[in-house]
């Protein structure tokens, strides 16, 4: 309780903010890193992945049912398909810097978001909105995929196990909660999900958190995750008006 200890204290606090501001850095260099590297061969793979998307599809339609061929082309087919998402998401990626701003009603654009992933609907037990949200001047599209990440993700965590609540509330600030009952996040690991190529999933790619967190910054915003393993997560969006 001396001097020392004050110190030592003090020492700890201004260490858990540099590791933070260490952390911030590693993401935000990963995305000027992914911008780069997209500006340079996104565009020139699209194409070749588009035709051999097309090639593999005619390919397994032409195969008999029973052709021992066609667990090949299925497999091209499938792997063709995830690297075409990969490209996407790295090429909204890197397109996430300028704000293309309308009037927005978030309500609106979350219930959106929750029905873009339909099959999931019964799932998702709650939806509280709150009526008193004002207009939000944002860019809707990154909104939504942002949204649609983190509920897609939420439901991930579930595997149809637990539940998934999305809720929005207003004061002073624009609230979205997305909250799930599932796996969880390890404490050590919180700090790095929302770092580009981080994943926790076994085929992730490691974007999706990375362009939440870059789309809410880029509006003004903070995300918030409060995790615990075996309990679930509670991921809060929080946006300026």
């Amino acid at each position: 309780e001396d001097e020392i200890g004050q110190m030592i204290q003090s020492l700890n606090q201004l260490s858990t903010q540099l590791v933070n501001l260490i952390n911030e850095r590693s993401a935000h260099e990963g995305l000027i890193m992914i911008g780069e590297f997209a500006s340079y061969i996104i565009h020139d793979l699209k194409n070749p992945l588009t035709g051999i998307h097309l090639l593999a599809d005619g390919l397994n339609r032409r195969l008999e049912e029973n052709s021992p061929l066609r667990k090949y082309s299925e497999e091209i087919l499938s792997a063709s398909q995830k690297v075409e998402v990969f490209v996407r998401r790295t090429l909204d990626m890197a397109k996430a810097s300028e704000l293309n701003r309308e009037a927005i009603d978030i309500n609106t654009l979350v219930n959106k978001a929750i029905d873009e992933v339909s099959n999931h609907k019964s799932v998702i037990k709650n939806r509280n909105y709150d009526p008193n949200i004002p207009i939000f001047n944002g860019d809707p599209r990154l909104l939504f995929m942002a949204l649609k990440n983190l509920i897609v993700n939420a439901l991930e965590a579930t595997r149809e196990k637990g539940e998934v609540s999305v809720s929005t509330e207003w004061s002073g600030k624009i609230y979205i909660i997305v909250s799930d009952s599932g796996c969880g996040i390890p404490k050590e690991k919180l700090q790095a999900i929302f770092r580009p190529f981080f994943s926790m999933k076994n085929q992730g790619h490691g974007l999706g958190l990375a362009m939440v967190k870059r789309t809410i910054n880029l509006h003004g915003g903070e995300i918030q995750v409060d995790s615990q393993p075996g309990i679930g997560s509670n991921f809060k969006v929080i946006l300026p008006v």
